[in-house]
């Protein structure tokens, strides 16, 4: 394996392995509705980030390789960009959540969080074209690292995590902007040459990335809101705790996909939607049977390990270990079609699987009880990741038929 993929998985695995560690740190000392409460408030605040970014980050890609466009004029712009979001975010954040922002000023501290994620988020994209190593990784997990690092910062001063969270969001952006503008590659931005960009193409390019990260967001966010409305925080915060546990075990792929979908990409023929696939399914029967001595060693390894505190988890982490099969599988054959032109179909899929697991769920809780509220939404998400894995592998193999035939 090469150095940059050591790196990437290295310095990328930072971000879900930290915040995995923090949840369960606040879910141990200030209880599992306390955790509930921060997921809550981490869903609304990543919504905004993907409405934000609306495709930025990959439409500048394009913008700079394909067009050449100049990477100085989309770093500057990107500023402004985010300063104008700033008062949009707040005025959402003040009307749609009241209960993380119940005034102007929590709410203006919210909009500068968010706004500064997604400046950093379309920097990261402009640091790509310039330099895919240690620069670019680092940005990529420093919005993370930055706000666990306050969030840590002010629990231990006595902060709530169920009411000062619009705060720590607004103090974050203090360390995060100066942050990524040290780490980000300046003296290859000075060197870069390139043109103004169209704007037209700059919107749209990104269109179907946004309408994928935007669906993935909003099937977080509509979960962790009915799970709190119906069944309580504190079955929100098992509910994260099992999402989160799962996104740590697939960081690795996360982490190299955007080198690997760079490889596939190269290719116009049906490489990219063969490569590794005997090595991937292999790997998938045999996390199947890991998974399963997971699932049945869960309970035993929570009472030892967990001190009994989240035994009333364990038959939710039992059905979520399960979850990283079809995540990876999907994720694997997203990837494919992605590198074959097919981001339309990837895009509509997302929508599918979204719209599957809010209608799945929003049945499940007319007739849930209350204790079983995780476990519940567990089973909808892992149906729904079923169901979209499958047809995208009906797909791939569509695609791959309809070019040996051609």
């Amino acid at each position: 394996m090469k150095a940059k993929y050591i790196a990437a998985i290295f310095l990328q695995a930072l971000a879900p392995l930290m915040l995995l560690g923090f949840s369960l740190v606040i879910a141990h000392s200030q209880g599992v509705d306390a955790q509930g409460a921060f997921a809550a408030a981490k869903s609304w605040f990543d919504l905004l980030v993907a409405f934000g970014c609306f495709g930025f980050p990959q439409s500048s890609i394009l913008a700079i390789n394909r067009e050449g466009a100049s990477p100085n004029w989309l770093f500057r712009a990107s500023i402004f960009y985010s300063c104008v979001l700033i008062a949009f975010f707040g005025a959402c954040s003040y009307f749609f959540q009241k209960n993380l922002s119940p005034n102007t000023a929590l709410a203006l501290s919210v909009g500068i969080g968010a706004s500064s994620a997604v400046l950093v988020n379309i920097w990261r994209g402009v640091a790509l074209t310039l330099e895919d190593g240690l620069h670019f990784h680092l940005i990529t997990v420093l919005p993370t690292v930055s706000f666990l690092l306050i969030a840590s910062i002010g629990v231990l001063g006595g902060a709530s995590l169920k009411e000062d969270m619009a705060l720590l969001y607004g103090v974050t952006a203090v360390v995060l902007v100066p942050a990524a503008y040290l780490v980000f590659p300046r003296k290859k931005l000075a060197q870069a040459k390139g043109t103004v960009p169209r704007i037209g193409p700059l919107i749209t390019s990104g269109t179907e990335v946004f309408l994928q990260a935007i669906s993935n967001v909003f099937q977080m966010f509509f979960c962790l809101w009915l799970l709190r409305k119906v069944f309580g925080l504190e079955q929100v915060g098992y509910f994260s705790l099992c999402l989160m546990l799962v996104n740590a075990f697939a960081f690795p792929l996360q982490a190299l996909s955007p080198i690997i979908l760079n490889k596939w990409s190269k290719h116009a023929d049906n490489r990219a939607l063969v490569s590794g696939a005997r090595l991937g399914n292999l790997i998938l029967i045999g996390l199947f049977f890991l998974m399963g001595l997971f699932s049945f060693g869960i309970p035993y390894a929570i009472e030892i390990f967990g001190s009994g505190k989240f035994v009333h988890a364990a038959p939710a982490m039992q059905v979520a270990v399960f979850i990283l099969i079809p995540t990876l599988a999907l994720r694997m054959d997203g990837l494919r079609l992605s590198a074959t032109g097919n981001l339309r179909f990837n895009s509509i899929l997302t929508i599918a699987k979204c719209t599957i697991f809010a209608l799945s769920f929003f049945a499940v809780t007319l007739s849930a009880e209350e204790e079983n509220g995780a476990r519940a939404a567990m089973f909808c998400w892992l149906f729904a990741e079923v169901l979209a894995a499958a047809f995208c592998r009906l797909k791939v193999r569509a695609v791959l038929k309809k070019q040996v035939v051609s």
